[in-house]
């Protein structure tokens, strides 16, 4: 499959979200993508695995800004989730909490399974686990204010002041209005869906940003 190049190496739609691509990076294959390993119709699984394909896109790290490291790519799922979450919560319907709560649920599995894949030892998994889930939780209280409001110039310094700090190894700079404005964008999306229709394992996405040559 076709391959858009970095300077920090290569980033491979067929990769699992969080695995640094061996072009740059020591030890190239870090983490086997789950969902070739297991085909699932489950819809938590289906819908976690729309969220992972939208994540990985390269745009992302190409034009974003996001670092194409497993902090990068892990940030940058981080982000789609929460999206995802952001939609559910608050929705009436009986089965949208504990759907909310299966695809988190299904997102902190996966990323325990990476940090194993990776090599963390098994005392050391909680720690990194806890720490990289903090940055979750992060956005909730950081984003959701402006995002509810659709103030994309604050959420685009919400966005900044999270996310520029982790600028060690990018290809461009991070974009924080075109991020907020993508976000804006997937949040009018999702909202749009209907709850029956996610409930069934679909999801869609807006436009992606375009990339920039």
């Amino acid at each position: 499959m076709r391959q858009q190049k970095s300077s920090t190496g290569s980033v491979d739609m067929q990769q699992s979200p969080l695995r640094v691509s061996s072009g740059s990076h020591n030890g190239g294959c870090m983490i086997l993508n789950l969902f070739n390993k297991n085909r699932v119709s489950d819809v938590p699984q289906s819908l976690y695995a729309a969220i992972v394909s939208q994540a990985r896109q390269p745009v992302f790290f190409l034009r974003l800004g996001f670092p194409d490291t497993v902090t990068g790519r892990f940030d940058c799922l981080a982000l789609h989730v929460y999206l995802f979450s952001h939609r559910l919560v608050g929705d009436g319907h009986p089965h949208a909490a504990s759907l909310n709560q299966d695809v988190f649920d299904q997102f902190v599995r996966d990323t325990d399974r990476a940090l194993r894949e990776l090599g963390v030892g098994d005392t050391s998994v909680a720690k990194r686990n806890k720490k990289l889930l903090r940055g979750f939780y992060a956005m909730v209280d950081e984003f959701a204010d402006p995002l509810d409001r659709q103030d994309e110039a604050l959420l685009g310094e919400k966005v900044a002041a999270r996310f520029s700090v982790r600028q060690e190894d990018t290809t461009a700079a991070l974009d924080a209005t075109a991020l907020a404005h993508y976000m804006i964008a997937s949040d009018r999306c999702l909202k749009a869906q209907k709850t029956e229709s996610i409930l069934a394992g679909r999801l869609d996405w807006p436009e992606l940003p375009q990339q920039q040559d």
